[in-house]
């Protein structure tokens, strides 16, 4: 975690944010290169990301190897030690949120403080050095930062952030830059540099600014190349510079995309990518017929009392859906063919019942004497919200 300093005295070195000009200026290269790779290894990237923006913000120890395992797919999140699961955890929620992002949420400060509360989940408090010595705060998670958060260098001098006082004015003003028809002209990559140079340099939040820096960068990235933004903590920063700053972008989007191209097609870890996706599809090829059964069975019951017979309910796909639309309520069945904290298997959901099934690869052929009763129960908790929806005042 980054020691910040209670002391105004940095107050008056602080460099409000600038505007667009030099990062208009800076030359593009050719992005052609990243083309997107399979989910499976999305997912490797990811995590490997959320691992090293962790250990860049000092939540978890250094370990760029632990990293670049979980990219390869040779490590698991499940068999990592637990609090360092839990920030990864929250860090990968994170940047897939980014990546998920629509072009209105990376211009909200609504949703970027939001950002902050998940990446920042597990963390409680952060190191801050007062008159007597270094003493641990709570930290807000998505609020904006009270105190001064200077950090004082090993040399004695300061890396300046904004002051408290001008908070709120140079948030507004980077916000201002982000919707702006200038910034949205520039390319991804360098959209991306800004965004990460103008939190890390604002530094609005009392500490996880680095963290929400990146999964921001992630998802100006995302709109150039399926792959996160990684900064592995064994690499050098980029220096305050906007060419300089974009080239870092792209030469870390370049060492991710030869790091997945390097895995050899038919290593292990590419086995299990291939026998979860494989599985995955097949799952969801059996689910529109088999929720069509479990309707019928339900709408065949004699006991059904005040449950609602879902007369009107119609089954949708991709992801396959229940909707009844006399009651304007829907229950979502996503097929999660990439389960973080289970590399084993994929995840048959419900989302609104939080309901959940986990099928093996290996046991796709034999899944109908699991299934039926699963949707069964799916079905049946349907019917209860249908029926208290629709019950009269």
């Amino acid at each position: 975690m980054t020691e910040s300093a209670l002391s105004d005295e940095a107050d008056a070195l602080y460099r409000p944010l600038g505007d667009l000009s030099a990062w208009v200026a800076v030359p593009v290269p050719a992005w052609s290169r990243f083309a997107g790779p399979g989910e499976m290894a999305v997912q490797g990237a990811l995590l490997a990301a959320a691992h090293e923006s962790a250990a860049l913000d000092g939540v978890i120890e250094p370990d760029p190897a632990r990293a670049r395992a979980l990219l390869r797919g040779t490590l698991t999140l499940s068999s990592v030690d637990e609090e360092v699961r839990g920030h990864v955890k929250a860090n990968y929620d994170a940047l897939r949120r980014a990546q998920a992002a629509s072009d209105d949420d990376l211009r909200s400060e609504a949703w970027l403080r939001r950002l902050h509360e998940v990446a920042c989940r597990p963390q409680l408090t952060h190191p801050v050095r007062g008159e007597t010595g270094v003493h641990d705060h709570v930290l807000a998670t998505g609020d904006y930062k009270h105190h001064p958060n200077h950090v004082l260098t090993p040399s004695g001098g300061w890396i300046a952030h904004a002051p408290v006082a001008l908070l709120r004015d140079e948030m507004g003003r980077l916000f201002e830059l982000l919707a702006s028809p200038t910034f949205a002209g520039l390319h991804p990559f360098v959209r991306a540099a800004f965004a990460h140079h103008a939190v890390a340099h604002i530094a609005p939040f009392a500490d996880g600014n680095g963290r929400v820096a990146r999964a921001l960068a992630t998802g100006h990235v995302r709109r150039a190349t399926s792959l996160p933004f990684l900064v592995f903590t064994d690499e050098a920063a980029a220096p305050d510079d906007p060419a300089a700053q974009v080239d870092f972008v792209a030469r870390c989007v370049a060492g991710l995309a030869d790091l997945i191209a390097a895995e050899p097609p038919g290593s292990a870890a590419v086995r299990r990518w291939d026998a979860r996706g494989e599985a995955a599809r097949a799952v969801e090829a059996l689910l529109p017929a088999a929720v069509e059964r479990a309707l019928a069975r339900h709408r065949g019951r004699r006991d059904l009392g005040w449950l609602s017979p879902l007369a009107d309910a119609v089954v949708g796909s991709s992801p396959v859906t229940i909707t009844v639309p006399s009651a304007g309520v829907a229950e979502v069945l996503p097929v999660d063919a990439q389960p973080v904290l289970d590399d084993a298997v994929v995840i048959l959901g419900a989302e609104e019942a939080q309901l959940r099934l986990d099928v093996r690869p290996d046991e796709v052929d034999q899944l109908a004497g699991r299934l039926d009763p699963w949707l069964d129960r799916v079905v049946s908790v349907l019917a209860l919200r249908v029926a208290a929806e629709l019950e009269p005042d």
